[in-house]
Formats: structure tokens, sequence, C-alpha cells
């Protein structure tokens, strides 16, 4: 059995404080730029997909949502026939305050949601405020129709909460205590009460208060051998035959890539998304749906080239980038790059130590934090530029996550400022040296 390592491309902060990817801040647009990176295995935070924005409003609380079926990349330089570690949904979902949180410092095209645009968060208060936002009520995201997966997924209601930011739990899976084993090859197991049934597989389970502090975290579900057990990709888990009372567990949808799932994944490209949104404080009920899309459906999951060795050279660079502040490009073949309405690469740097031998571990910054999300309508390529290039050079990054999107947006509601995106994505991970 292959070992799983701990991913740090979950959604929604769970196991700590949340990593919602989300530049905020006005400069001439509003940037809803998303993502929930989320809290990892290892209390981590995962990867972010951005989004397009929609016209430049000048509202105070802006959002932005990204459903997408996120794929991460074997670490390293990528082998043709073994690119994918997993794949699964994410929603990347997150409200600012743009009277608290940052405008871009660099923008290419201001007051349009394409070009370039670069932030930087130097405060934790400022990094807690990008991240984590602010609650606007419940996100509820549907599928319907498809024809690989023929059947559509299911996904709990997104809420939020304080210092996590959005994530979307099953509550009904919500119980206390329980037993964990090890099963071996980076696989755990969890015993508890909760009558489990299929809609678990493809979500990941979020446990509290266990004695062994790396059996608390935010793990991929890959298996239900019973009825009442479930097992998880979790390398440094420990034998707990009883957990504590005071402990807890809940089943988290939408959360990140599940390991060694293949295509077709989770969301079909003949799919019709939904998002229905209840009344916050400053962001009003609305529902957006594929019938508005400016492309029909989700945007196509896609390959970077159709020649093998050519696409897993073209995968490597997310693995990659320059770290000398020039400027590079990630493109994909408009034979197999599939329909949608553009093209989006976003790059995110933490400055915190990511955890010994997890390629994906991701901790939020704790100093400092360069966000870069450069989006092109009707393109099939992306450049970043050498300036913003040199931002990342000089970050003190630790490690930087880039993912490219193919995406298509669906709210066409005039009252709502929030920007939703449906689509597929690939991350990556590079690691600059000590």
């Amino acid at each position: 059995m292959k070992r799983f390592v701990l991913l740090g491309l979950v959604l929604g902060a769970a196991a700590s404080c949340g990593d919602n990817l989300k530049p905020g801040g006005t400069s001439g647009t509003t940037d809803a730029a998303t993502a929930i990176d989320a809290t990892a295995t290892d209390g981590q935070q995962g990867p972010d997909a951005m989004e397009i924005d929609a016209a430049p409003p000048a509202d105070q609380f802006t959002g932005s949502v990204a459903f997408l079926e996120l794929a991460a990349l074997n670490p390293g330089t990528v082998t043709a026939g073994a690119e994918f570690f997993g794949q699964g949904l994410a929603a990347l979902i997150t409200v600012v305050d743009n009277d608290v949180v940052p405008g871009p410092i660099l923008d290419t095209e201001p007051g349009l949601p394409t070009g370039c645009k670069l932030w930087e968060y130097d405060t934790p208060a400022e990094i807690a405020g990008a991240v984590v936002g602010v609650d606007e009520g419940a996100f509820q995201l549907s599928v319907t129709g498809g024809t690989a997966p023929a059947t559509p997924p299911t996904i709990p209601a997104c809420i939020w909460q304080a210092g996590i930011g959005y994530s979307c739990p099953d509550t009904t899976t919500l119980t206390t205590g329980g037993a964990i084993a090890v099963i071996g090859g980076g696989v755990a197991s969890l015993t508890t009460t909760v009558a489990y049934n299929d809609s678990v597989l493809g979500r990941y389970v979020l446990i509290r208060g266990a004695l062994t502090p790396s059996n608390n975290g935010l793990f991929p579900i890959v298996g239900r051998p019973t009825t009442n057990t479930i097992r998880y990709a979790n390398a440094g888990a420990a034998l707990e035959a009883v957990l504590p009372g005071a402990s807890s567990s809940v089943v988290v949808g939408a959360a990140g890539p599940i390991p060694q799932v293949p295509d077709p994944g989770f969301l079909a490209n003949d799919a019709v998304p939904g998002l229905e949104h209840s009344m916050g404080a400053h962001i009003p009920t609305f529902t957006a749906n594929g019938s508005n899309t400016l492309l029909a459906g989700v945007g196509d999951d896609f390959s970077m080239h159709a020649d093998p060795a050519a696409n897993a050279t073209e995968l490597t660079k997310l693995n990659n980038i320059p770290l000398d502040g020039t400027a590079f490009t990630v493109s994909c073949d408009a034979a197999v790059c599939g329909a949608a309405l553009g093209s989006i690469m976003t790059i995110t740097t933490t400055d915190a130590t990511p955890q010994a031998g997890n390629p994906f571990s991701f901790p939020t910054s704790t100093g400092k934090r360069v966000e870069i999300r450069c989006a092109a309508i009707g393109a099939t390529s992306v450049t970043i530029p050498a300036n913003f290039m040199q931002h990342v050079m000089t970050s003190g990054a630790k490690r930087i996550r880039t993912i490219f999107t193919r995406g298509n947006l669906i709210n066409s509601s005039p009252t709502a400022p929030v920007t939703v995106l449906v689509g597929h994505s690939i991350a990556g991970f590079t690691n600059p040296p000590p």
C-alpha cells in the first residue's frame, strides 16, 4: 500500500486557524481572489484557487467562492503517468472587510478583474484578516447532472467559525469519543457510534481532543470498512483505544484532494453547479447556478499537453517556480485545455516552517505572506511578470504554493458582491533552499 503523507491542500481550516486565501482590499476593483486553503492533517493550510472578479464594486464587504476539482501534483519533477498524488472537491469561500484587509500593492490592470495583482500581508492581523475573513451566513453548494462521474456529489452547508473561516462540516456525523487504530502504510481508522454511509468517501474527517497531538487534525477519508468505522490518511497516527470523552470528530465535505483518486474524479465537466446563500449582515441572500455562466457549466478538466512527456514538463513548473525574480509562464495546449472562461494562476508564500517529511504541508505565515493572482480571459496561458516574482524572491518563503485553474463564473446577482468560480485546478509546491 502506498504510504499516505499529510496533505496541505484542504479546505477550511479546522485543526487550527484558517488559511482561506482571499486577497481583499480595494484598488480600483475589489479583488475577490479566492480560496480556502485549508488546514490539512497537520493543521496546515492548503491551496487557493483565486478567481476572476466580477465588475469592480465599491462595497466594504466582498466575497469569493471557488468550487473546484483540485488535483495535487506529486512532489518534485513530475513523471509521465504518475503525475498526481490525488484529487478532490474544494469549496474555497471567504468574505472580507475591505476596510481592514489591505488592497494589492501591484496591479497591471487597475480597475479590471484581469491582469496580475499582488498583495503583501506584513502583520499577523493582516494575515488573519485576509485568510479567515468574516461571517456572512451559510453557503450551500450543489451539483446536478453530469455524465462522468454519473452520480453528482453532495456538499454539506458551508459555515463560518471564528479563527477558522468557512468549511463544510456534515453535522450529522458530529460525535465525541471513539477509538483510533493504526492500519499501516500511513492509514489509520476511526471507530465511533456514528452510522457512516458512502457519502463520507471523497470527504475529510476532523479530529480534535485526542491525547496524541498527531492524531488531531483534518484528514482525507480513504475507506469505510464497516458502518461505524472510517479509514483515513494520517502517517503520524498513533493507537488510542479509547479517545477522551471530550474529544470530537466530524466529517467535512469539499475539503481538498483525496489520495490516489483517478479521473473522472468528482466534478463532471457537464455538471450544473449551484449556490444558495443565506442572508448575512452585509451580503444579501442570493442564488447562482450554471444557467447563468458565461460559458455553460463547469470549467473543464484539462491537461497541459497531449504529449505525456511535454505535459509532465509543463506540470513540473508548478513544483519548481523560478526563485531569482525572473518572469515565468505556464501554458496548456488549446487542444487539451478544455472549455473555460479563462485561466488563473495564483502563487502564495509562507514564512512558517512546513512539517518535516510532508511535501504538502503549508502552515499559515507568521510574519509575511505574499499573494499573486494573474487572470486572463479567453487565454490558455498565464505569465507572472518579473517585478511580481521579485516580491516572491524577497518574501522569506519556506514553501511556495502555485495553482493553475481553468474556470467559469456563475454569479450574475447585481446585489451580491460575491464572485463564484467553478472549474478544475492543479496545485504544486516549490521549496526554496535554506
